[in-house]
């Protein structure tokens, strides 16, 4: 699912980004889903990728940070669109 502006930033705003956790080790999680965030930075595009686990927990693909989501998230962020 693909989503922009007003809607993208409701969706990211689920996650809590402001409490970043981190963890070593192994998580005891089944991995929901997966999501990918492009966005223009100065005028570049960037993008990150992260795992989502029991569609509550999100972890970065690049590193041990992980972020809770509100329990809205997963259904928010992968709802069918109209």
């Amino acid at each position: 699912r693909s989503w922009g502006g007003g809607e993208a930033k409701s969706v990211l705003q689920l996650i809590n980004i402001a409490n970043p956790l981190r963890m070593s080790g192994g998580l005891g999680a089944i991995v929901t889903a997966r999501l990918s965030i492009s966005y223009r930075d100065r005028g570049h595009e960037q993008s990150k990728a992260f795992v989502v686990y029991n569609d509550r927990l999100v972890k970065s693909e690049t590193d041990s940070t992980y972020y809770w989501c509100d329990d809205r998230f997963i259904s928010a962020a992968f709802a069918q669109k109209p």
